[in-house]
């Protein structure tokens, strides 16, 4: 990872999304907040997404870069991004989904605020055609708490020293990759932030991995082992122990 020079890197896997790129490009060009940089890592498409791209970074090609690799799956294309990064804080988008035009100055906002290693927030699950089908809210006046903490990368933010201090990466070959990252990072987090606010846009289409049947051997109940194992192994620094256990035994009983 390099040097901070934005508030904020978007790390965008890319694969075959020609069909989607141009709502999740729109949707950054409309962001109020501006200082940010966006990393896409093209993994091996054959459409042409790598075009769109490269369309695209040419109006700022130091805030917009592009890197290519082979087919690697999702993982290894974020894995790849990571070293990239120059932002102060890192959040993700899929290159089939976009953000609401003040997302990453609410979330980048309420984390330098509050001095936060990392902030959550809701997300709205639309078709393709943007219709709202299910709101994921976090009400924070209700439950200040917030028990049920969802272990994907949507809707966070996350300080990029504090991953760099964990050295964290993604579970490459298998689905459901960012719950055991989202375990270590939610519960080892300093000034953890959660927000009454959804502003990150999931689109659920024919093939996304929120409408394609689990396989058993791609769960990563491995890993999940190994973050259990991590995050006990600093039990000083986890930020409520109670949802923590709570967490875990909803991720199992989920699948």
């Amino acid at each position: 990872m390099e040097n901070n020079k934005f508030g904020v890197s978007v790390i965008i896997p890319v694969y075959n999304a020609e069909k989607y790129l141009d709502k999740c490009l729109n949707s950054l060009k409309r962001q109020s907040y501006q200082n940010f940089e966006v990393i896409f890592v093209n993994d091996g498409s054959t459409d042409n997404s790598l075009r769109v791209l490269e369309k695209f970074s040419q109006t700022n090609k130091e805030r917009f870069r592009v890197l290519t690799k082979e087919n690697g799956g999702q993982s290894s294309a974020r894995n790849m991004a990571l070293s990239y990064v120059r932002g102060e804080y890192i959040t993700f988008l899929d290159s089939d989904d976009y953000y609401e035009e003040k997302y990453l100055e609410i979330l980048y906002s309420a984390a330098k605020k509050n001095n936060s290693d990392m902030v959550i927030s809701g997300q709205r699950k639309v078709d393709e055609e943007g219709k709202i089908y299910l709101s994921i809210d976090y009400d924070t006046q209700k439950y200040p708490n917030c028990v049920l903490r969802r272990l994907n990368f949507s809707g966070k933010i996350y300080r990029t020293e504090y991953m760099e201090k964990h050295k964290m990466r993604f579970a490459v070959g298998k689905t459901y990759e960012d719950n055991p990252f989202n375990l270590v990072m939610i519960f080892l987090a300093h000034n953890l932030v959660i927000l009454p606010y959804s502003g990150y846009y999931q689109v659920g289409h024919p093939g996304s991995t929120t409408t394609t049947k689990i396989q058993e051997e791609k769960l990563p109940y491995k890993e999940i082992e190994e973050s259990i194992a991590y995050i006990l192994k600093h039990r000083n620094e986890i930020n409520d122990y109670a949802i923590f256990e709570f967490t875990v035994l909803s991720f199992f009983t989920y699948f």
